[in-house]
């Protein structure tokens, strides 16, 4: 057994770059792991910075100036972020209300499921226990309404700074 883990090992990391690579893989991925709620973000901006830049390159190509041709790329960028966003906002909008019509018929079926579990099956789950269910249940949707109501569209607009 030793043998064939010897003669793997030194059939696949005996090359220095194969162990670089590891190396490199096994860093990286570290990395991500212990930093991704800050390399996710600088890794988006890095990947749409690559694009832009490269419309900006098409541009230059046919004999725009690079301070125009940036600027005509950054306005293009924004106007579509921002018709994505006034795009976006009413869709959300409208379900955020769907859901807080909905809201009460799926805390009444959550509560319907949490006693019908002591009915089916009373071995297993006790009226105590049900209704220690129930009250987290009561508290989360409690809270998750307290949220939904402080979200408001002056809350967006703050947020934006537009006011």
């Amino acid at each position: 057994m030793n043998k064939i883990l010897v003669n793997w090992l030194d059939r696949y990391f005996s090359n220095p770059e194969a162990i670089a690579l590891v190396a490199i893989l096994f860093g990286a991925l570290s990395a991500f792991k212990i930093f991704g709620s800050v390399i996710a973000p600088v890794t988006v901006a890095i990947i749409v910075a690559y694009l832009l830049f490269g419309l900006v390159k098409k541009l230059q190509k046919i004999h725009v100036n690079f301070i125009a041709a940036v600027s005509i790329v950054f306005i293009l960028f924004l106007g579509v972020i921002v018709w994505l966003f006034l795009w976006a906002l009413p869709i959300l909008w409208e379900q955020l209300i769907r859901l807080t019509q909905e809201l009460p018929k799926i805390f009444n079926h959550s509560q319907h499921f949490l006693n019908g579990l002591y009915a089916r099956y009373p071995d297993i789950f006790s009226t105590e226990y049900v209704a220690r269910l129930s009250g987290h249940v009561a508290n989360f949707s409690s809270d998750f309404g307290h949220s939904l109501l402080s979200f408001s569209l002056a809350s967006i607009i703050e947020c934006l700074g537009l006011c």
